[in-house]
């Protein structure tokens, strides 16, 4: 048994290990969703679970667990969560998993149990530090379960606050920090020790700065980023707390498009007219125009704007923007702007941020023209 300053280190210790447990989880919910489809983020629940149950059911059923000494057991656990997690992602990131292609090619029978093997581990390492707590300090149940329940609901704040500015990656190594830590707040002796872990959680931070840029998430070949044509495009994702935002521009003749989530919904923007106004819209875009006169539309779902260009062509006098994403916002009326040629800063043109069912509710507006122009639903539920 360890005295009561140990007891208050693991109910820390276990908090910081539930938070990066959760932002892990939740993280590659994320990045499934991008380098594979939407369908197999549950990889990342089964993976989480099958990691916690099996550490139950090895401690349980090994005399040897149980005889490692308690604290060196959760050090180890710490700290293998954390290395698993960082160096778990270069090499699960090169597995060449295409899910899709299980029918006709025998090796993502290898593959594929690789990587949910590989994405098992860190779970396992944390289930195996919570249950050995739980073992430890079974009196104090109450305290545990606050402490793991508090700690989850930090990690998914943390989600919030790192996914937008670190990115998927970078919110992995974040949580592979996380786990660092919780390593840092049970060693406290020798100095010498202490030291060399506080430098790996500083590694570990820069790197969750940079790993996306030194390692970009790999998308399998049936999405566009992960096709040969868009492989060696640059990219430059922008994450969102449910989408990856990046923008490929094949040439300077075409239109650039805003790929989602690596290619499970695309978008074009459409360039400005060197000369003259737009040209009158064609197709399916022209039928809204053409079948009334209409003064007022509203698009939902806005993209890189080819709706909105169509609107504007047609002559619409008040033009209502609905895009849920914010990063393509920001894209639209930044980096693309001049190649929209400021379509969205026209005086005709309103854009707002929001859900499409929200912002209908909140406003008595009424439109001649209500435009919802290939808007996909599993978009809106792709963290699950």
């Amino acid at each position: 048994m360890v005295d009561s300053l140990s007891e208050r280190r693991l109910l820390v210790a276990l908090a910081v290990v539930a938070a990066a447990s959760l932002l892990v989880e939740v993280s590659l919910t994320r990045l499934l969703s991008v380098a594979l489809w939407y369908p197999f983020a549950f990889s990342a629940l089964a993976t989480a679970m099958l990691g916690f149950g099996a550490a139950a059911v090895a401690l349980g059923t090994s005399a040897w667990l149980r005889r490692v000494a308690a604290l060196t057991l959760l050090r180890v656990c710490a700290i293998g969560f954390a290395l698993v997690t960082a160096l778990g992602y270069p090499l699960w990131n090169r597995l060449p998993v295409d899910p899709m292609s299980l029918g006709h090619d025998r090796l993502q029978l290898l593959w594929l149990p690789l990587l949910l093997l590989l994405l098992t581990l860190p779970f396992f390492a944390a289930g195996l530090f919570i249950s050995k707590g739980f073992t430890l300090f079974h009196a104090q149940a109450p305290h545990l379960y606050a402490a793991d329940l508090g700690g989850a609901g930090i990690g998914v704040t943390l989600y919030v606050a790192a996914m937008p500015n670190l990115g998927g990656p970078g919110t992995l190594f974040a949580g592979a920090a996380l786990a660092m830590v919780a390593a840092l707040l049970l060693w406290w002796e020798p100095l010498k020790m202490r030291l060399i872990l506080g430098v790996v959680v500083l590694a570990l931070t820069a790197a969750a700065t940079q790993i996306e840029r030194l390692m970009p998430l790999r998308v399998t070949e049936n999405k566009l980023l992960g096709s040969r044509e868009a492989r060696n495009l640059p990219r430059g994702s922008q994450w969102t707390l449910s989408s990856a935002i990046d923008v490929i521009e094949p040439n300077r003749e075409a239109m650039p498009i805003i790929v989602i989530d690596g290619g499970t919904a695309l978008s074009w923007v459409p360039r400005a007219p060197k000369f003259g106004s737009w040209p009158k819209p064609t197709g399916l875009r022209a039928a809204p125009y053409a079948l009334a006169d209409t003064a007022s539309a509203l698009i939902i779902g806005s993209g890189g704007g080819m709706e909105v260009q169509a609107a504007v062509a047609s002559g619409v006098k008040r033009i209502l923007a609905i895009e849920i994403d914010p990063a393509i916002n920001r894209l639209v009326t930044g980096r693309l702007n001049t190649i929209l040629g400021g379509l969205f800063q026209r005086p005709e043109v309103e854009l707002r941020t929001g859900e499409a069912r929200a912002e209908l509710g909140a406003t008595r507006e009424r439109f001649d023209s209500i435009v919802a122009f290939h808007t996909i639903s599993n978009a809106a539920s792709a963290t699950g």
